[in-house]
């Protein structure tokens, strides 16, 4: 008899229009999720100010004399620290004549290719007041040229200085293959024909 009254009161209970299902009308204050309890024991908002939070920034501090190491300069076709290119092995050429022409070269070696990255040329003087060609051969790009004068040999005296830099440093036209900076001949009476060439190889 106790079971059919506390079945018949269920049931009266689920049927009341107090607590129907029905959806909420106007605005809804909803209870949290994860409800924290507060001192008393008793569901309160949960308080995350007290949570640390991690420092993730670094500030940037400009490289200094004593600290080089910060400095990085990338190259063409780089991702290295410094000039060049990693595994790259850096290369000068430096060539003196008088009358004759002067290259500067960079040899040629099996698996490798020679990139060029400047040269200066430093034309000497001759019997009589003269222009001479410069040329970069073995380029990926081709013979390139210039024209420098070479001004009456006299002691001391010397033609403008040709300088050149090229960035990005131009590769030769294929691996095994020489890139040489040449200096036209001064004749009779020429004297300090100096090239020097920079690059690397790779």
């Amino acid at each position: 008899m106790k079971k059919l009254l506390l079945l018949g009161l269920a049931a009266a209970l689920l049927g009341s229009p107090a607590l129907a299902q029905t959806p909420p009308s106007g605005n809804v204050e909803r209870p949290l999720q994860y409800p924290c309890l507060n001192q008393q024991g008793k569901a309160a908002p949960c308080q995350f100010t007290d949570i640390p939070t991690p420092d993730v920034a670094t500030a940037f501090n400009p490289a200094s004399a004593d600290k080089k190491a910060q400095v990085v300069t990338i190259s063409p076709n780089s991702g290295a620290a410094g000039p060049y290119p990693a595994n790259a092995t850096p290369l000068v050429a430096i060539a003196t004549g008088t009358t004759g022409a002067v290259a500067a070269t960079f040899a040629a070696q099996p698996g490798r290719k020679n990139y060029i990255c400047g040269f200066s040329v430093s034309p000497g003087s001759a019997a009589t007041a003269i222009t001479i060609q410069v040329t970069v051969t073995g380029l990926l790009t081709g013979t390139m040229t210039w024209a420098v004068g070479a001004p009456v040999t006299a002691a001391g005296t010397t033609g403008t200085t040709l300088t050149q830099n090229f960035n990005p440093c131009i590769p030769a036209s294929a691996i095994n293959t020489a890139i040489a900076v040449n200096s036209g001949a001064l004749g009779t009476s020429g004297i300090n024909n100096d090239v020097q060439s920079w690059g690397f190889q790779q």
